[in-house]
Parts: structure tokens; C-alpha cells; sequence
């Protein structure tokens, strides 16, 4: 992507996945529980296969994009309203990452807290 011209030399790396809810069943969690996602592009397949420990979870911290930079990946809409599905709202957002050539903004991390309203 012309955005990032440093990652046109990249080797596949091989690595071991599990889920969320598998990861955490093997930890002894105790709350308040911060899930923080910052998986590119992977943030269907993290939220799909965690779904018990979000619900557990206080804070979600994930960055999310706006335009897309991973084939297939969700991008803002779709995680906020699967966040907002799961009793989650928008408390903050940082800094984002900006297209350089474009200033379009591509990335930004926004943190989600459990709506204590619903």
C-alpha cells in the first residue's frame, strides 16, 4: 500500500493461534478484565472466539480501521456496532494513523467500556 512503502518486504511467519475464551480458560482472570486487540485485521475472528470473555470484560482497547488495509478485515462500523451488541460503548479514541500522501485517516485505537446503562 502506498500509505506504508516499508511493508512491501515482509516474509509469512508462521504462528500458533487459539481463541480468546480457550486462551482464558487457562488464566485465572480476575476483574476488572482489558482486552486489548491489536491483531490486524483479525478482529472478527478474536471477537467471534471470545465472546464469553468479552462478556466478562470491563474495557475493550482496539484499533480499527477505516479504510481497508487486511482482505477481509471489519472496519469501523462492524466492530463498533459488534461491540455495542456485546453491552460495549465509545469512551475514547488516540491519536490516528493518517494516510501520508492523502491525510485520509486509515487506523486509530478506541477504547470501548461496558455501558453501564444497558
Amino acid at each position: 500500500m502506498k500509505a506504508f512503502p516499508d511493508t512491501a518486504n515482509w516474509k509469512p511467519q508462521e504462528v500458533v493461534v487459539t481463541s480468546l475464551d480457550k486462551w482464558a480458560m487457562s488464566q485465572e482472570l480476575q476483574p476488572p478484565i482489558l482486552i486489548k486487540m491489536d491483531v490486524q485485521g483479525y478482529e472478527r475472528n478474536v471477537i467471534q472466539g471470545g465472546s464469553a470473555t468479552i462478556k466478562k470484560a470491563h474495557l475493550v482497547l482496539t484499533e480499527v480501521s477505516f479504510r481497508e488495509l487486511y482482505a477481509g478485515e471489519w472496519l469501523f462500523d462492524d466492530l463498533y456496532q459488534a461491540l455495542r451488541a456485546a453491552g460495549f460503548c465509545c469512551v475514547g479514541m488516540g491519536h490516528p494513523l493518517s494516510d501520508r500522501n492523502t491525510g485520509r485517516t486509515l487506523q486509530n485505537d478506541i477504547l470501548f467500556a461496558r455501558d453501564s446503562s444497558r
